[in-house]
């Protein structure tokens, strides 16, 4: 189910805060992956992750939005990533620690990976832009 969004309309967060309004970009994409390991390998996929965001503070790519959690259930992972190059190329593409991470992932997990796209209807310090970050 969709709704229709009024010409303008940027909302409000919880207790009135107002959010800010979605980009207007339309080479950013953004991508949601969620999947489930295997017990056994929840350690060592965090590590995996881990190593992700040092290389990632190192490199710092510019065009990179992203975020990994983990559900409480301590198996289930979601990734949050905004691509923001003009070209639409994934940075993570560059970041060998992702590649790593990549590599064996059918393995590891119970779930595998599901990707699905994401249309922002607002965010407050979300993205690391404007108040809030």
């Amino acid at each position: 189910m969709s709704f229709a969004r009024p010409e303008g309309f940027t909302g409000t967060g919880r207790i009135g805060a107002q959010t800010a309004p979605p980009t207007k970009r339309s080479d950013v994409k953004r991508t949601m992956v969620r999947y489930k390991v295997k017990p056994e390998q929840a350690a060592h996929n965090e590590e995996l992750v881990r190593l992700v965001y040092e290389e990632l503070r190192r490199t710092a790519p510019e065009d990179l939005r992203y975020a990994t959690f983990v559900l409480e259930d301590g198996v289930s992972f979601v990734h949050v990533a905004s691509i923001e190059t003009g070209d639409g190329r994934n940075p993570l593409a560059d970041v060998a620690a992702f590649r790593a991470f990549q590599e064996g992932i059918g393995e590891r997990c119970d779930e595998p990976p599901a990707a699905v796209g994401l249309r922002e209807v607002g965010s407050y310090g979300f993205w690391g832009g404007g108040t809030g970050a």
